[in-house]
């Protein structure tokens, strides 16, 4: 497995926890749903790191 493909990998799975934590703190109450907030703008810039990412990396000799 090459870094470029577990780098990939990894955003992926990290993208996937970050959206389960908040989808998860927003069913609890108090404090965890700021939490969740937080949890889901860390996935969101997750996202976009992951696209520029692969952008970058379409344009480099494979």
């Amino acid at each position: 497995m090459s870094l470029k493909i577990f780098h990939i990998f990894f955003i992926t799975i990290s993208l996937i926890l970050c959206f389960g934590f908040g989808w998860w703190s927003f069913q609890q109450s108090g404090f965890y749903v700021v939490v969740g907030i937080g949890s889901i703008g860390t996935g969101i810039a997750l996202f976009f790191y992951g696209n520029s990412f692969i952008n970058k990396m379409q344009n480099l000799l494979p």
